[in-house]
């Protein structure tokens, strides 16, 4: 059964859960709805080289899934992979742009 997810911002989405399990299992089946998200906050993340990233909200509580900016590059080759397994060329080669920008940023980070 799907989860229905209400955005309190168009910043973090809050699920109706506090539970980690039913968060992966939201996930895992609901890439359709959670890369395309993820998309959109990660080109904002690598354009403004933000440090981290606050994605979801579990239930009614402070848990907040983050992505730190030394993960973004494997959450970009997945989300590149799959696009492209979905023939979604557009959005594969979004990921492809911002993989490099998100190297650049981290060169400059270290300089």
């Amino acid at each position: 059964m799907p989860i229905n997810t209400e955005p309190i911002s168009k910043d973090i989405l809050v699920l109706p859960t506090d539970s980690i399990l039913t968060f992966n299992y939201f996930v895992s089946n609901n890439l359709n709805v959670v890369y395309p998200y993820l998309l959109r906050k990660m080109t904002a993340a690598v354009k403004n080289n933000i440090k981290a990233l606050e994605l979801f909200q579990l239930g009614q509580t402070n848990n907040v899934m983050r992505i730190e900016k030394q993960e973004f590059e494997k959450y970009l080759l997945e989300m590149q992979m799959y696009f492209a397994e979905q023939e979604n060329f557009e959005k594969a080669g979004t990921c492809t742009k911002l993989l490099d920008a998100h190297r650049v940023n981290l060169f400059l980070d270290s300089n």
